[in-house]
Parts: C-alpha cells; structure tokens; sequence
C-alpha cells in the first residue's frame, strides 16, 4: 500500500500554459493571496511529486500563510462568488465582515487558521475532524471536535457556509454526506468543496466500500492521501468525475463547478476546480 498517491486525481499529464511553466520552473512568484489577504511570495516544493501539474495545485505555498493553491481556489469562491451579495478581495477580508454562521470539515491549515485569526464578533464558527468510527459527532477529543460528515450532530437548517476541502473522497458514502450537509445548511446557504476529480472521464471512480457486515471492500488497489493525523495516511473510497453535477442536483438546488486560474492570486495550472452547492 503506497502512500499520497495523488497521481490518483490526474491520470493524464495536462499541459500547463507558459506562464505557469516560467512560474514552476523559478519556483517562486510575488502574488496576491486572497486566504490571508496579504502580498505575498509563494514557493514550489519539488521534492513531493514530480507531476508539475499536481505539484501546482497541492505544494504552491504562500510564504506567509502557508495556504496551498487548493486553499485559494476555496478562498476565491467563498470571497467571489456571484451567489453572494457583496464580493472580497481575501478570505480575510471576508470573515472581518460578514455576520454568518461556517462549519469548516478541517481543524487545521490556512482557511482555518486565517478564520480563527481574523473572524468579528459576529460569525460563529465550527471546525471539526474525522477521527474514528468509536467516537460520537460532536465528541471533543483532546480539544478537537468530532464529527462524521455522513451523520453531524448538528441542528437542522445551521450554517450559512459549509466548507470542505478534498475530504468527500475519503467518505464511505459521500452522496449520504452531502445530504446531510444539504440539512444542516440553512436555506440559501451555500457548500464550497474540492474534490479530486477526472477531467478526462464522464464517470466517477469508486475504489472501496463498506459492505452490509461492516466490512471493508476494496475494489481498486488502495490509494491512501497524507492525513497531518494519521501516519498510514487516509483511504481514498471515491473519485469524481463529471457525473457529480446531476448528482448533486437531486440534492441541492443549485450547483455550479468553476475552473480558476489566476497568476495574482496564486491560482496555477489546469486542475484548479472548485464546486458550489447551493440549498
């Protein structure tokens, strides 16, 4: 079983455009970053991957914040989003503003770090991980919340923002998850997610289940991704493709899939994909 096999997203190497080849080639540029909402420089760590096109979007980092070009690309639609009524430059600038309700899947790393540092008084904000099957939602665990994305043990109609960053895949049922997630937003509320995703497929890729016994079923080889919580890392059961979009339409009542790329903010290569659900 290998570990962080994110050649698992991007089964086809896609070409970058020449401005994002000068960019990883230097491996440092000067840039807006739209999480912590200062100028910034990023930098490129080659020693991960050796896939440009993946190392762009998981190991560009912004020197001062430490957000990765998939925290960006999240940043971006939570700030830019035309389904909201006024638009910011930065997550920053977001959260010292609005008056919202958020429930981010991640207890960690720069959204939630940018959000504990710069939140007003006004917004209530939830974090929380996954961490086993022998804990309840909502148990705290060493000052951490639980809770299980399939079966939360939040109230009905809750958040305004919902936000997840390539956490579905590792999700036995990930159509059960974003149903719940669906119930905990309130009406008009909004989902912002990554998702490891094929661009070249019209169907989504199911590697493991859980079986009617409880068991585990792998129908591919294991990918595993790095977890900064569990050392084996953590088993990829899905991933996406172009099918989402009708699926997530039985659930929400809107639902929109953006393609960013942005040399100001960061935002590099071809695979910068974001998704929007909209209750």
């Amino acid at each position: 079983m290998g570990i962080n096999k994110v050649e698992a997203y991007y089964p086809i190497n896609y070409n970058l455009c020449t401005i994002d080849k000068v960019i990883y080639k230097l491996s440092r540029w000067f840039f807006y970053c739209n999480c912590c909402g200062n100028y910034s420089y990023l930098t490129i760590n080659k020693n991960i991957v050796k896939n440009p096109t993946i190392e762009l979007r998981e190991h560009v980092f912004c020197k001062k914040c430490e957000s990765s070009n998939r925290n960006r690309q999240i940043a971006k639609i939570i700030c830019c989003s035309k389904n909201i009524s006024k638009q910011y430059k930065s997550l920053k600038d977001f959260v010292r503003n609005e008056k919202i309700v958020i429930y981010n899947t991640e207890n960690s790393r720069a959204i939630h770090e940018t959000i504990m540092k710069y939140k007003n008084k006004e917004i209530e904000y939830v974090s929380s991980e996954y961490l086993g099957q022998n804990f309840k939602s909502g148990e705290i665990i060493n000052g951490v919340m639980h809770q299980d994305i399939m079966d939360t043990s939040f109230d009905n109609d809750y958040f305004d923002l919902v936000i997840s960053s390539d956490v579905l895949e590792h999700v036995p049922d990930p159509w059960k998850a974003f149903q719940e997630i669906h119930r905990i937003l309130k009406p008009g509320g909004r989902h912002v997610f990554t998702v490891p995703f094929y661009q070249d497929r019209s169907m989504g890729e199911n590697r493991a289940y859980i079986n009617e016994k409880g068991e585990l079923v792998n129908v591919k080889e294991p990918w595993f991704h790095i977890d900064p919580l569990r050392p084996e890392g953590t088993l990829v059961y899905n991933i996406f493709s172009i099918d989402l979009l009708p699926k997530l339409d039985a659930i929400f009542s809107k639902n929109f899939m953006y393609v960013l790329h942005s040399v100001y903010n960061g935002i590099l290569a071809s695979n910068a994909i974001v998704f929007e659900s909209i209750k």
